[in-house]
């Protein structure tokens, strides 16, 4: 039963990409916030004032438009979602539909949150881009990796069934960083740890144009250094990977998503991000039956080219894709080309 939902799911999934409709959407990425109290070097979500976050209301809406998608997990993301003082509210009006909730975070504001998301929330993932604290200082702009430290070691102690794991962002600053930051989240007690590239090429993650490359892209050199870095830490970690891979086959043969109390490392360095957010006050307009949000207060032609009458009969257009995969048409883009491949 189990694997046939997982195969019509993936039919209307790929439905829905070659009709460029959504007819399922059974992971959500929610933003409760734009507002961010790290100031990373790659990312300008910092900046946002979070004037255009969705009102309880709005929220609300969106819970109770979702399990007509089939959506399952929702995974808060941001900006910071801990930085809003309802997010729990608002994660109660999702669980309450029947969703499984997983946190993307700083950090930070953990060890004060840490019961709280204990309740509300069955993954965590913190962001861990450094190893000391003066790097983390130069790349997050605040002190605050043993925060982080003691957050993660409190949310162990109240709630150990819950899958901890870290994700890096890497670029010029830290690529050298990778192997110590394995070390660094075991020692954390982390269940894993992933790693992505920094984004080069876009204006997302709330910044008004791409960053100039010198502050984050590696040069030639640079990247032959990466690539020797890479290949020494999967010949230091293979009984790590060895062990992620064991367990993705028996997580397979066993229908399961859950990482469980699995305690390994997994390595992901991809070419380019798989994620494009786009800018805070224009990612809520996608997937529902009406416009949410700031497209709500907009005018009835979208300022993003899309008037009403080319939405879908069901459910609007995908005219913003917050966080989304690949845009599946080139002529719904969202403003400044942020979702445009």
């Amino acid at each position: 039963m189990v694997q046939e939902s997982r195969l019509a799911t993936a039919l209307l999934v790929r439905l829905g990409e070659m009709t460029n409709r959504t007819f399922v959407l059974p992971l959500v990425v929610f933003f409760p916030t734009s507002r961010c109290n790290s100031r990373c070097v790659s990312c300008d979500w910092w900046k946002c004032s979070g004037a255009g976050d969705l009102t309880l209301d709005e929220i609300a809406g969106v819970a109770h438009a979702l399990p007509a998608l089939g959506t399952r997990v929702v995974l808060f993301s941001g900006g910071e979602p801990l930085l809003r003082p309802e997010v729990f509210e608002a994660a109660q009006m999702f669980r309450a539909q029947g969703m499984t909730l997983h946190l993307l975070t700083s950090g930070v504001l953990l060890e004060r949150c840490a019961l709280d998301v204990a309740r509300e929330f069955s993954r965590v993932i913190v962001s861990l881009d450094a190893t000391t604290e003066a790097l983390y200082h130069t790349i997050r702009g605040v002190s605050a990796l043993t925060m982080v430290e003691k957050g993660v070691a409190r949310l162990r102690r109240i709630a150990a069934d819950v899958p901890v794991t870290a994700r890096a962002t890497i670029h010029r600053l830290n690529f050298r960083e990778l192997p110590h930051l394995i070390g660094h989240a075991k020692a954390m007690a982390l269940d894993g740890i992933s790693f992505l590239a920094a984004d080069m090429s876009s204006s997302a993650f709330g910044r008004e144009r791409p960053p100039q490359p010198r502050t984050l892209a590696l040069d030639a050199r640079e990247v032959a250094e990466l690539q020797d870095v890479v290949e020494q830490t999967i010949e230091n970690c293979r009984e790590d990977f060895e062990s992620v891979r064991t367990s993705n086959r028996d997580s397979s043969r066993n229908r399961q998503t859950s990482c469980g109390g699995l305690r390994s490392t997994t390595l992901r360095l991809p070419v380019r991000p798989p994620f494009l957010p786009c800018p805070a006050t224009r990612r809520t307009c996608r997937w529902w039956w009406r416009p949410t949000g700031p497209c709500a207060r907009a005018s009835s032609t979208s300022p993003w080219g899309i008037s009403a009458s080319r939405r879908s009969p069901r459910l609007s257009r995908a005219i913003c894709r917050p966080f989304g995969a690949r845009s599946t048409s080139a002529r719904t883009p969202c403003a400044r080309g942020a979702c445009a491949r």
